[in-house]
């Protein structure tokens, strides 16, 4: 027999996560189904024994009030704090600290967060969607043998991956095909002992890279020598077939270029290992939408961080609004400013 919802979520990023426990504390039956082992989307936290890399998302800041509120919780609960790192720039030339924004960062990762707040939630991992299909004034959301109903699903994902759910001809379709984003490669690097560079966090204005970071000195980290590469996203573009071993070598022989440029003459430690992994999708190419959710009269919803400019802000903005409009609650975004 299929179970029904009042509604299904396609996702367990920060998006479909926030909506999902939004309208699960209103009192909703919701369910939430994600295709990969673990939750937090590029929110994604990496271990290898005693290695550990935020290979996704690296940190987060805070602009709107009411991310404001939940954070403070996050960091009452000891599930985030500030990354009181030095954080630097690099255009090539000139090495500069970056602006004092107040970062923050989940602990023991970046994917603390997600887990915390899905915690209550009736949630498929590995569970990849085949299809949906509108029946009887319910949508039918089928992976494999199994089927939910629900009069609603949200689609908490990148709109690529969306439009490949979505019905010939919906009326969201044209949102999706006409979003862009942009992919970005990651390296995963681990040392017998810590690199002597002169910054914890960098921003880099030139190419291959774009921003590396040691895990370690991020709050709540083990005392590893690990840290990640990302790849900028024109240079992840021109060398997306690429096999992973290949972006591999090319990013670490840029990471050892910069380290003679940035430590001239401080030999770099032995590499324990190193693995790059390809975030297809990993941020917004344009601007924030008028809106931070878009839905149809038939019960469809897309919400993201691509909706929202990026960001992991972006992504709780955008499932928030739309939780709130499907429980009758005060909206957290003024429409005129979404």
């Amino acid at each position: 027999m299929d179970a029904e919802y009042d509604v299904i979520v396609v996702g367990a990023g920060m998006a479909g996560v926030t909506y999902a426990r939004t309208v699960h504390d209103a009192g909703q039956r919701v369910l939430l189904l994600e295709r990969s082992r673990g939750l937090g989307g590029r929110m994604a936290t990496r271990r290898n024994g005693d290695d550990v890399w935020d290979h996704g998302a690296q940190y987060f800041t805070v602009t709107h009030p009411d991310f404001h509120t939940l954070v403070t919780d996050w960091v009452d609960d000891d599930l985030a704090a500030i990354w009181q790192g030095r954080i630097y720039c690099w255009d090539g030339e000139t090495l500069r600290e970056s602006s004092r924004a107040i970062r923050y960062v989940g602990l023991p990762g970046m994917t603390a967060l997600c887990k915390a707040m899905a915690e209550p939630l009736p949630c498929r991992l590995q569970c990849r969607v085949e299809a949906l299909e509108r029946q009887d004034g319910l949508w039918r959301v089928r992976s494999g043998q199994s089927i939910w109903l629900a009069p609603r699903v949200v689609l908490a994902m990148p709109p690529e991956q969306a439009a490949r759910l979505l019905p010939e001809e919906h009326p969201l379709l044209r949102h999706t095909t006409a979003a862009e984003m942009l992919p970005t490669w990651t390296l995963l690097m681990s040392f017998v002992s810590p690199p002597q560079l002169p910054f914890d966090g960098l921003f880099i204005n030139r190419e291959p890279l774009s921003w590396l970071a040691d895990n370690a000195s991020k709050p709540g980290r083990p005392a590893s020598n690990d840290w990640v590469l990302h790849a900028s996203p024109a240079w992840s573009a021109a060398h997306l077939a690429l096999p992973a071993e290949e972006v591999a070598a090319l990013l670490e022989h840029a990471f050892l270029d910069l380290c003679e440029q940035l430590a001239p003459g401080v030999p770099v430690p032995a590499r324990q290992s190193m693995q790059a992994h390809c975030w297809r999708y990993a941020r917004p190419a344009g601007q924030a939408s008028a809106r931070a959710f878009l839905e149809s009269a038939d019960g469809l919803a897309l919400i993201g961080d691509w909706l929202q400019g990026g960001r992991v802000e972006g992504a709780f903005l955008s499932g928030v609004a739309l939780a709130r409009q499907h429980c009758g609650l005060p909206a957290t975004l003024d429409e005129e400013e979404v």
